[in-house]
C-alpha cells in the first residue's frame, strides 16, 4: 500500500520507459530515493495479472532491462532485495553469481541512515563480545 501523496510526489509509475516490466521496481526505487521504506513480507500473496511473455516481447523486455540499469545502475548493484547469490548478468535472475557478492549489512541506502539496523548491529556486537569473554573465561577454568 502506498500513500497517494507519495505516489504523486514521485510521479507514479513510468509507463513510457517501462510499459510492461519493471514499472513497479522503478516506482519502489523512486520511493526509496525519497527516504520512504519498502516493507517486505513473505506472507503476502500478490497476483500480477499480465500476459505471458512471448518471443515478440523479448526485444521490449531487453529494452526495459537496459532502461532500468541506465536509470538505477549503482542502486541495483547494492539492492538489498536482490540476492547476492544471483548474478548481475544482463538477464536478471538468470544465473548464480560466482563468486557470490558480499552479504554484509546495508546500513545506509541513498545516504539515509537506518537507526534500527544500526542499533541491531550494536546489540549483535555486544552479544559477540560477551560470548567471546565467556568462552575465554570457560577456557581458563581448571
Amino acid at each position: 500500500m502506498t500513500r497517494r501523496s507519495d505516489y504523486l510526489e514521485v510521479g507514479g509509475m513510468d509507463e513510457v520507459r517501462f510499459p510492461i516490466n519493471f514499472h513497479d521496481v522503478d516506482y519502489c526505487l523512486k520511493l526509496r530515493a525519497l527516504g520512504r521504506r519498502i516493507v517486505f513480507t513473505p506472507h503476502a500473496k500478490l497476483v500480477h495479472d499480465e500476459p505471458a511473455r512471448s518471443e515478440i516481447q523479448a526485444p521490449l523486455f531487453e529494452r526495459e532491462v537496459q532502461n532500468l540499469r541506465t536509470k538505477w545502475g549503482s542502486v541495483l548493484a547494492a539492492d538489498p532485495y536482490y540476492s547476492p547469490m544471483l548474478s548481475l548478468d544482463p538477464r536478471p535472475f538468470s544465473a548464480l553469481g560466482w563468486p557470490p557478492r558480499a552479504m554484509g549489512p546495508r546500513e545506509s541506502l541513498f545516504g539515509i541512515e537506518s537507526p534500527g539496523l544500526t542499533a541491531s548491529l550494536a546489540i549483535a556486537e555486544c552479544v559477540v563480545e560477551h560470548l567471546t569473554r565467556s568462552a575465554g573465561a570457560q577456557a581458563q577454568k581448571p
